[in-house]
């Protein structure tokens, strides 16, 4: 009945047993306003991954959290309760067949069947052991580093392993030499420093993987539905 995000939030701390389903975007603006003192009993998040130090924060806030996967085509794909990590969604649904043939550090791309209808979601993922479906972005996310690819979500868990790192991004850039370059753009505290960052990637990574430029902004650029678009990143920034 109210579009301001602040009778969101009173609502939702007046409401004992709430389920709140939301896009990660509105949860970062909730616990803006807030000061991250808002509490949740459940929360379902949808649209698109939870940043890794957003799932932080809402595990600490709630009660229970649950990502929701999905596509247009087919609608949801999979929905998983208290994830283990921002890329864990679930457990595919079971009257789907679920192709994730990749790993953590090559995932392959995620392809869905429900009865005659095949679908290429074109987005990058693979299966634990338990059979949960982790996801790690669109397959044209990945960075082509002079033949050897990058998986953004890899670099992206280093840099937000950084005390100080509030968001992390990670993108590509055209590099003249070898084709694409890896490049990140980060929110941090004002102790947190390029250089730093980049020392931390050195020890972690291979070469390849650590990106070439790092920035630190005070706010990384969204989409008008709150969504990371690193194709936009790549165009304009």
């Amino acid at each position: 009945t109210d579009k301001n995000p602040k009778f969101a939030a009173h609502l939702i701390q007046t409401t004992p047993d709430s389920v709140v389903y939301a896009v990660p975007y509105l949860f970062h603006i909730l616990q803006s306003i807030t000061k991250n003192k808002i509490s949740f009993h459940k929360v379902v998040s949808s649209g698109a991954p939870l940043t890794g130090a957003l799932f932080e924060r809402m595990k600490n806030c709630t009660q229970h959290v649950y990502q929701q996967y999905g596509c247009s085509e087919l609608g949801c794909i999979a929905i998983g309760s208290d994830p283990t990590s921002h890329a864990d969604v679930g457990t595919p649904l079971k009257h789907l067949k679920v192709e994730a043939q990749g790993s953590e550090t090559e995932p392959g791309e995620i392809i869905v069947t429900m009865d005659e209808c095949t679908v290429h979601t074109q987005d990058a993922g693979w299966k634990n052991a338990e059979g949960r479906l982790q996801l790690a972005g669109r397959m044209d996310d990945l960075i082509n580093v002079t033949g050897l690819k990058v998986i953004p979500y890899e670099v992206e868990q280093v840099l937000l392993g950084v005390d100080g790192v509030e968001e992390a991004v990670v993108y590509k850039t055209p590099h003249k030499v070898w084709g694409e370059a890896v490049k990140a753009m980060v929110v941090a505290s004002s102790h947190v420093s390029p250089e730093m960052l980049k020392q931390r990637c050195m020890e972690r990574l291979p070469n390849y993987k650590v990106p070439s430029t790092i920035v630190v902004e005070k706010e990384i650029p969204k989409t008008a539905a709150g969504k990371i678009s690193r194709k936009l990143l790549f165009e304009h920034y």
